[in-house]
């Protein structure tokens, strides 16, 4: 049956195919859009990079921004909304608003969650069958969540997910990203049936926030010089609980970078399609995501780039670029050094060659 002629919406089991995962997408700029929607959660974990709780009731106003998805998808920009926090799932109406969104613009809905829905299985597929637009969960876990949320819940969460043709995956994050006794109990716990179905990935435990205070997060070793790499995370813009919109996914960074060139604009104030238009042009976040902070600092004059760290850990480029985009004085700084005729043609071909945009 040719299946254009006669399409069918997501959320029914004929169009589970159409779903499609996220992540894939994160390399390429603003095909995601990340949405902050809440600090609010309903744990407390120890290793919690935005320190959010349960003391937390911060809510991002959606309207500002679901009323340009469709126009952004239809042109070819956003292909993927990623759900985060916080819990999302504490705001089940907003949650229902945007896969609703998801569903008419034709974008996929991801969302990242605890799973502390998956107590009541029953319950949890009331939910989610009223949330038609949703095509992936992004289950939370790790040594950090069990104490206050079982491997079993998070186990039936994945279940009733996958009984609703969701996408799921589980990530878990753990000291310099190393396999531990907690993923093999996890692994244990899914079976081998549900393992199949599941991706398990294991991610790195950074300091910031509450980890700053656990010890294992400070695995990576420091040392004299500035740590390479160019950035990913700046292909995934973020639009924050009060409508700033943090040019990059690392969210542990938002409060100290506030008043920052991270900082590309806020939906209260001017149109989202502006905003992103205005990234995707601006000369240092490219340098920045193409070859790295590291390509800024070091044309930095000399006295500026002495206002920075002797030391770094190893392989920390986020460190770096705050320190750089925290700073006022070095973030004018930074915007100068990138405007030189030499790094406009270096960034040009950088955007060619490795972003692969040789003709945006």
């Amino acid at each position: 049956m040719d299946q254009s002629a006669n399409p069918e919406p997501w959320g029914t089991r004929a169009a589970v195919c159409e779903k499609k995962r996220v992540q894939p997408m994160f390399s390429r700029m603003h095909r995601v859009l990340s949405l902050y929607i809440t600090n609010k959660c309903n744990i407390l974990c120890g290793h919690c990079g935005v320190e959010s709780g349960p003391h937390e009731s911060t809510l991002l106003t959606l309207e500002d921004v679901l009323v340009h998805i469709s126009a952004l998808s239809s042109s070819g920009i956003i292909e993927a909304i990623h759900v985060s926090g916080g819990e999302p799932f504490l705001y089940q109406d907003e949650m229902r608003r945007i896969a609703r969104c998801g569903l008419t613009a034709g974008v996929q809905v991801a969302v990242n969650t605890n799973g502390f829905w998956g107590r009541h299985s029953a319950r949890a597929g009331v939910m989610l069958d009223s949330m038609a637009g949703l095509s992936q969960i992004i289950l939370s876990t790790d040594a950090y969540h069990e104490p206050f949320l079982s491997l079993e819940i998070v186990r039936n969460a994945a279940q009733v997910a996958l009984s609703r043709d969701l996408l799921v995956d589980i990530y878990v994050c753990t000291p310099a990203g190393r396999r531990t006794e907690f993923v093999d109990r996890l692994e244990l716990c899914l079976g081998e049936e549900l393992r199949a179905q599941v991706p398990v990935v294991v991610t790195t435990l950074e300091t910031g926030g509450r980890a700053d205070f656990i010890p294992e997060a400070h695995w990576r070793q420091t040392s004299e010089g500035l740590p390479s790499g160019r950035c990913d995370l700046v292909n995934r813009p973020v639009i924050l609980e009060d409508g700033d919109v943090l040019a990059c996914c690392n969210t542990t960074v938002a409060k100290r970078c506030k008043h920052s060139p991270l900082i590309v604009g806020n939906t209260h104030r001017e149109p989202l399609p502006e905003i992103l238009h205005r990234a995707r042009e601006d000369n240092l976040l490219q340098a920045i995501r193409c070859f790295g902070p590291r390509f800024v600092a070091e044309r930095l004059e000399p006295d500026d780039r002495a206002q920075l760290n002797r030391e770094y850990r190893e392989g920390d480029i986020c460190a770096l670029c705050s320190d750089i985009m925290s700073d006022p004085h070095l973030g004018e700084a930074a915007r100068r050094a990138v405007e030189t005729q030499e790094a406009k043609l270096l960034i040009e071909t950088g955007r060619a060659l490795l972003a692969g945009e040789p003709d945006r």
